[in-house]
């Protein structure tokens, strides 16, 4: 039998979404954010398929060093600060783009670039409101400052993060304080503020350059969007029926006995649990498509497996498509509906796709890449 569970990954909707992007937002700059192996996408394959983007940003030090080690020429941003010289001593060694968050951050910046005989380049992060990385709004000046004085650091970003980056009130409350904070910047210098949900809504976020993440992949970021959102989503997740059974009357499924049928019942065991990224919360619940036609979960999800109700026609067998996320004839899952039905956001549901999953990106000739496991 083929791949028990895998990914389909259309490499011809990340250059559609970045275009829809491009729309937006004009000349600025497009820093795609491909954190978390590109939202689950497979980083590596990813990046080639984004052309458009004028840089990439990254959350950690080891997602820098893998993304520059396929040979990525584009600017790299780490979003998250680096509190160590260690850390800030690899990353810029491998040419990535620094961030400056904290005391810790900016000590640790300047003393790598001391250490390699090389200026570092920074971005700096204020904290308008999200309550995470950044200097507060009255520790940014005299920050700028020493970093601007600072022979070792070369400063050509500054950026915030919005909290409700769909609410517009909060959303223009922030805007208001980064912009009162950076009106004086030096010439140059980007400011970065938008992510999907505010670039998409909001134009005037869009400042100098923005951050597009969950967008590149085709979702939307929550469901107030899904009249605003021309983006085609680039995968979709599926799993081979590897078993189906005839369950008599009072004999129960799954772990606990979760369901017990009334009648008897076709059940139809998918090779996709928990560790491949199907929510635990979708018990007796959730839905995947076989056949063309919904189908419902039946007692606990599994770590590898769940089963479903097969008693209607077409009827399922063994070595069939099961469609968790994607179409199938008239049919459709998409991660935000998952994401719903499981309590959750859809940026945990693509992100949770599973290591032993494989990525397999498909051409509309129907050629096809195999990566990971």
């Amino acid at each position: 039998m083929p791949n028990r569970c895998w990914c389909d990954i259309n490499p011809d909707a990340f250059g559609h979404n970045l275009l829809q992007i491009r729309k937006l937002v004009g000349s600025r700059k497009i820093i795609a954010v491909i954190k978390a192996d590109a939202y689950g996408h497979w980083v590596k394959e990813a990046v080639k398929r984004m052309d458009e983007a004028d840089a990439f940003a990254v959350a950690t030090v080891n997602e820098a060093l893998q993304v520059l080690s396929y040979g990525v020429k584009k600017p790299l941003l780490i979003l998250y600060p680096i509190p160590d010289e260690e850390g800030a001593r690899e990353a810029l060694a491998a040419g990535a783009i620094l961030s400056v968050s904290s005391p810790e951050s900016l000590a640790a910046a300047r003393s790598a670039a001391k250490a390699l005989n090389k200026r570092a380049r920074v971005h700096m992060e204020i904290d308008t409101g999200m309550g995470r990385t950044g200097f507060l709004p009255d520790e940014f000046p005299s920050a700028l400052e020493e970093v601007l004085s600072c022979p070792e650091l070369l400063l050509e970003g500054v950026f915030t993060h919005f909290s409700k980056g769909s609410d517009e009130d909060a959303t223009m409350a922030q805007m208001e304080t980064f912009l009162a904070l950076t009106k004086t910047l030096p010439p140059g210098v980007l400011r970065h503020a938008a992510s999907s949900p505010a670039l998409i809504r909001f134009p005037q976020t869009r400042l100098d350059g923005v951050r597009p993440g969950i967008a590149l992949y085709g979702c939307p970021p929550d469901p107030s969007y899904a009249g605003e959102f021309d983006f085609t989503p680039a995968l979709a997740l599926r799993a081979r029926v590897i078993q189906v059974k005839e369950i008599p009357p009072g004999h129960g499924v799954s772990y606990r006995s979760l369901f017990v049928p009334g009648k008897r019942r076709r059940i139809a065991v998918v090779g996709v649990g928990y560790e491949d990224g199907f929510p635990p919360a979708l018990a007796n619940r959730g839905q995947v498509i076989i056949r063309g036609k919904r189908r419902r979960i039946r007692g606990v999800v599994c770590m590898d497996s769940v089963m479903v109700d097969a008693s209607e026609e077409p009827l399922p067998q063994v070595g069939d498509v099961a469609t968790i996320i994607g179409k199938d004839g008239d049919e459709e899952i998409t991660a935000l509906e998952l994401a719903e039905q499981a309590g959750t956001i859809p940026y945990d549901i693509l992100t949770g796709i599973g290591r032993r999953v494989k990525r397999i990106y498909r051409t509309q000739a129907q050629d096809s890449l195999e990566g990971y496991p």
